[in-house]
């Protein structure tokens, strides 16, 4: 059962959150995580995040606390990832890839890349919570555009 907090209105969530985590590095660990999807990249991006691995391990411990490891919070770390990584699988939107198409044959490492795309998703997550508005998918798009020199920002819509 989970605890409802009126305070915080997203700790029933954050708590359903950490018990997927849990299950999944549960069955990634005995080998049988998921192969495809949603799920399976979220074990992927788990898995490349090994400072994290203990807070995995433990995810249902924590109920509704909030646990900033290092300034950072490891499950929206891992969400954030991940939504990058979705957007790149569908090419959705396309400037995604673009970007990180750029900036990796340019020897960027792949993984900055995805966090530096991840902090504009953060940007969008925030002003979505703060303004109680829908996402501004135009913007975010111009945003990724900006990411790209000024030669690689005629993209197709």
């Amino acid at each position: 059962m989970l605890n409802q907090n009126r305070s915080d209105p997203y700790g029933a969530l954050r708590e359903q959150s950490r018990q997927h985590f849990y299950n999944l590095w549960q069955l990634a660990k005995v080998g049988h995580a998921p192969t495809e999807g949603e799920d399976a990249l979220l074990v992927q991006v788990m898995r490349e995040h090994p400072e994290y691995y203990d807070t995995w391990a433990h995810a249902i411990e924590f109920g509704q606390e909030l646990i900033p490891a290092g300034g950072v919070d490891p499950f929206m770390h891992a969400l954030i990832h991940s939504v990058v990584e979705n957007q790149i699988a569908q090419n959705n939107p396309p400037e995604t890839r673009a970007v990180v198409e750029y900036k990796t044959s340019r020897n960027i490492p792949r993984h900055d890349v995805i966090h530096e795309i991840g902090n504009e998703v953060a940007k969008v997550i925030w002003t979505v919570l703060r303004d109680n508005k829908p996402a501004d998918n135009n913007a975010y798009r111009r945003r990724l555009v900006r990411l790209l020199p000024r030669a690689q920002r005629n993209l197709p819509k």
